[in-house]
């Protein structure tokens, strides 16, 4: 089935596959790389900034504290990678950004940093710790009433609302170290988000204003090595039959009938079209994800934009955007000379921040 294809129930798939992937990494931290990420850390708290960090042959930036179990704290662009020398844990762990996972795909993620590490530590052995997949839809209306509608072989559950209106569900505990899902309305959180490159993913099927709704399940390592499932390889090539296992065994959506039984209720036609979602590791190009996140940023940025200029055209007498733009750049430089500043200093600041 090709995504943006009716997939059951009134549905169309937009996207599906891998959205999060967190992997654990046992791999030699020598002595000398201990003592280069304890004197670059210090380095870092003296400077109350991240530093660059050089690991292998590419440039991380080291911060100054770490996180939970791990001292150290490297980040690039495309993820984060902590290390702990001193536990008999895997000493790495590693997290994708989610625009580089989804722009090269989930293993192309994972073979990127294999290869960063093999590159300054040798030989590495990758597993995967959590792995999130994901299915997004048209055509599901949803409401807060629905909840009793699910079948789900975990207790916990809660419903997500905004001022009567329904924003999501969620199933499972995370602290069981097994399996998690959350069904929810994607549009509303993209609002909050600047994740902009999802409009992209989803093409031309999707049409801005319409809500789209995702299917989410989270399965944590416990819940993988049930079905003997350790390796990024193994975990991907599965994501197929996990998503059919989750969405026939551990969760439904059900039509009510008269059974008293919830359980023998008829699996609802939306549902059928959920099951049959196409998990696939697809790559959706790096340079688009880039640009989305770019795109949203901008989005973000206008309306403010836009009412500081409206206020400073009151104030100038101007009224259109041209004569109001003309007189931006005296005013920028007057301001640099007031404040001792470049301007261009302060834009190289925001992108020092952006890339942290």
């Amino acid at each position: 089935m090709q995504v943006g294809a009716a997939s059951g129930g009134g549905l169309v798939e937009l996207a599906s596959g891998v959205d999060a992937l967190y992997l654990s990494g046992w791999a030699a931290l020598s002595p000398l790389l201990c003592e280069q990420l304890h004197d670059k850390q210090l380095a870092a708290r003296a400077a109350g900034e991240p530093q660059p960090f050089k690991f292998g042959g590419t440039e991380f930036k080291i911060w100054p504290h770490g996180f939970g179990r791990f001292p150290y704290r490297l980040e690039h662009r495309h993820g984060v990678l902590q290390l702990n020398p001193n536990s008999n844990l895997p000493p790495i762990r590693i997290q994708p950004r989610a625009e580089f996972l989804h722009g090269v795909g989930a293993l192309g993620a994972a073979r990127w940093f294999e290869d960063v590490i093999v590159d300054r530590c040798g030989f590495t052995e990758l597993s995967v710790s959590r792995v999130d997949l994901h299915a997004d839809f048209l055509g599901w209306q949803l409401s807060g009433e629905d909840r009793e509608r699910f079948v789900c072989r975990a207790r916990a559950r809660t419903t997500y609302e905004d001022d009567g209106r329904w924003t999501g569900f969620s199933f499972g505990m995370r602290k069981t170290g097994t399996f998690t899902a959350r069904i929810y309305d994607k549009t509303e959180e993209l609002k909050r988000s600047k994740a902009g490159y999802w409009e992209d993913i989803w093409g031309s099927s999707y049409k801005r204003g319409e809500q789209v709704v995702r299917v989410e399940f989270e399965l944590a390592r416990k819940a993988l090595r049930e079905f003997q499932l350790s390796s990024p390889d193994e975990v991907v090539t599965a994501a197929g039959s996990l998503w059919l296992h989750m969405t026939t065994n551990w969760l439904s959506y059900r039509s009510p009938s008269g059974d008293a039984t919830k359980a023998r209720w008829p699996v609802a036609p939306e549902w059928d079209g959920v099951r049959r979602a196409r998990l696939a590791d697809e790559a959706h190009g790096l340079a688009r994800m880039v640009e989305g996140r770019r795109r949203a940023t901008v989005l973000g940025l206008t309306p403010g934009l836009v009412g500081y200029l409206a206020s400073y055209a009151a104030a100038m007498g101007t009224e259109g955007i041209a004569d109001t733009c003309d007189l931006v750049p005296e005013l920028l430089e007057r301001y640099e000379k007031h404040s001792e500043r470049q301007f261009a200093d302060r834009v190289a600041e925001k992108v020092k921040k952006a890339r942290l």
